[in-house]
């Protein structure tokens, strides 16, 4: 996984929905790869992201952020319906160089819930995660460029 805008990437022109997705033993990275893992959703078809087991990944590098989820493309939230992440977990990444840990941004009316970062350890870090309308953000042993965090 070399190219692109993410690795291993779920979403933009979805309506049913995705559940139960495990991912496992990857390795990913490139001076021409902006995200790691991504999750895209949007309120006008509001589909339901749920259940995601990630683990064991090696990312040598990445342009922008590791994990990104975008809730914001096209209209944001100005349609009927309410995007939905919930129940992520990723655990026993290892990162070599990125500008940003994380980008969650979900919508006022439709925060991310329950994402969990177990077990990582990035380098090259840059800049702050961006942050946005998440609920129960779980950090438990992750060093950004060496050093223990609890939040993002």
């Amino acid at each position: 996984m070399k190219e692109g805008h993410g690795a291993i990437v779920i979403g933009s022109a979805i309506s049913g929905g995705v559940r139960n997705v495990f991912v496992e033993r990857c390795g990913i990275g490139s001076p021409h790869l902006m995200y790691a893992i991504r999750f895209k959703n949007n309120a006008i078809r509001g589909c339901l992201l749920e259940n995601f087991f990630y683990r064991n990944i090696r990312v040598d590098q990445v342009i922008h952020a590791v994990i990104h989820c975008e809730f914001h493309n096209e209209e944001g939230a100005n349609s009927p319906h309410k995007p939905v992440l919930r129940n992520a977990s990723i655990e026993r990444m290892t990162v070599g160089n990125a500008s940003m840990v994380a980008d969650p941004q979900g919508l006022p009316v439709s925060p991310i819930r329950a994402v969990t970062l177990r077990n990582y350890s990035f380098d090259g870090v840059a800049k702050p995660s961006i942050v946005c309308d998440i609920n129960a953000l779980s950090l438990r042993n992750v060093l950004v460029n060496e050093k223990m965090v609890n939040a993002l």
